[in-house]
């Protein structure tokens, strides 16, 4: 279960004390912010969507998909560089090629091209769960299909091996 924080920096950046926030500041963590916050536009579910998908990202690949010295120079890589494919950062790890559309999606730069609504989002997920539990359920079968098949086989080469009662 999944669940999405807010720790008031939203609500801060709405406030109407102009000392909280000015035009042109950065508040939140650059590394989780979507393009469009960056820009200074609105936010939406979208916005959360990506962070999410940056979050997935980072767990399925140990790795951040934006790396720099600077604040800005991670900005300028976030607004305009393209997404390193997660299959390049895993590391040997496997992430299948539907999730990485997945996280690939929650991650595009242009909120139009993300899933829209966190209720589309699970819709897309529980397809996948359900596609990962039918593929394990066929693994599981086809597993003890050839685990019975190899304990006959050992069974019956043990008897060939048994010197028979008529034999003795």
């Amino acid at each position: 279960r999944v669940k999405i924080l807010d720790f008031g920096i939203a609500k801060l950046a709405h406030a109407a004390d102009a000392r909280l926030t000015r035009k042109g500041e950065v508040l939140g963590t650059p590394l989780y912010m979507a393009p469009e916050q960056l820009r200074e536009q609105s936010a939406d579910a979208r916005t959360d969507i990506y962070a999410l998908g940056l979050i997935g990202y980072e767990l399925l690949t140990g790795e951040v998909p934006y790396e720099a010295e600077t604040t800005l120079s991670l900005m300028v890589k976030v607004l305009n560089e393209e997404l390193i494919p997660m299959r390049v950062r895993a590391h040997g790890a496997n992430v299948s090629a539907a999730t990485e559309a997945l996280i690939t999606r929650c991650l595009a730069k242009d909120p139009g091209e993300r899933f829209q609504t966190a209720v589309e989002l699970r819709a897309a997920l529980g397809k996948q769960l359900d596609q990962l539990s039918r593929t394990l359920h066929s693994a599981a079968g086809a597993y003890e299909h050839a685990h019975a098949a190899s304990s006959a086989a050992t069974l019956e080469r043990r008897l060939d091996a048994q010197p028979s009662a008529a034999a003795i």
